[in-house]
């Protein structure tokens, strides 16, 4: 198989689907789709038992593990998962950003692409409007709970902090996404907050 084993997908979820082709991506006998906020130890041995096993009905075994957070014991695990893979499986690890994966983890991984190089075009638009104009479209866009355009502002604001070096602004952007994960978060106040930071 041509195909690097183990794939790299940084951004999220509904993003990197594009990458993946879709018989990859159907759960079956074959295809095993893992989509968690926190990656497991007990997932990633559950991972390792299933590599083991001989494809049935195709010529390898897929395995699409996408992962907000993965913890480091868990990442020792996957880790040795990726160093000694069985020749007939094939991954793709999925991750909001590269830094939740510890180094030695990532070297093993083939990185496609990151959703993060294209900026978001809302938050080109966002960044060019005074501060009053980006408070009431913080307003308009909560009250019509338009979640893709809050994610689409978060991963603009990341990008922009990481680009320049900022390592305050990046601090209070995780810690937002951080709360904005959590329940009965304020999200407009939230963002207001990272709003008046850029």
């Amino acid at each position: 198989m041509h195909v690097h084993h183990a794939q790299l997908l940084v951004g999220s979820l509904e993003w990197a689907s594009a990458f993946v082709p879709e018989s990859e991506r159907t759960p079956g006998t074959d295809v095993t789709v893992i989509d968690t906020d926190l990656l497991s130890i007990a997932t990633v041995r559950e991972l390792s038992r299933a590599a083991a096993l001989r494809p049935v009905s195709r010529p390898y075994r897929t395995f699409v593990v996408s992962a907000r957070g993965v913890p480091h014991e868990a990442q020792n695990a996957l880790l040795k998962l990726l160093e000694e893979p069985n020749e007939n499986t094939l991954f793709y690890v999925i991750v909001p950003r590269e830094d939740v994966l510890l180094a030695t983890v990532r070297s093993r991984l083939h990185l496609v692409a990151t959703e993060d190089s294209a900026t978001s075009s809302h938050f080109e638009a966002f960044l060019g409007l005074s501060h009053a104009k980006r408070l009431a479209m913080i307003a308009d866009r909560v009250t019509a709970e338009d979640a893709p355009w809050v994610a689409d502002i978060l991963r603009g604001m990341e990008a922009y902090a990481r680009k320049r070096r900022d390592p305050s602004l990046i601090e209070e952007i995780l810690k937002v996404e951080s709360y904005l994960a959590g329940t009965g978060a304020s999200k407009k106040m939230l963002l207001e907050h990272l709003a008046l930071s850029l």
